[in-house]
């Protein structure tokens, strides 16, 4: 669309449809960690191991 020279609101338009539908991914992965690996680490003792990383999933370790 940029090469195109498309209208900038168009652009911005498709961009924020691609983020939109990313993020609805993200959580869907996201849920399913939580629901599965998550729930057999805190069963097998790791909880350290999901603290690290859910942490280092936002960047804060």
């Amino acid at each position: 669309m940029v090469e195109n020279d498309e209208y900038c609101l168009d652009i911005l338009h498709q961009s924020l449809a691609v983020q939109k539908a990313l993020k609805k991914f993200d959580m869907f992965i996201m849920e399913d960690h939580l629901k599965y690996c998550v729930v057999q680490q805190a069963k097998d003792g790791e909880e350290s191991k999901i603290v690290s990383e859910l942490l280092s999933i936002y960047n804060f370790k």
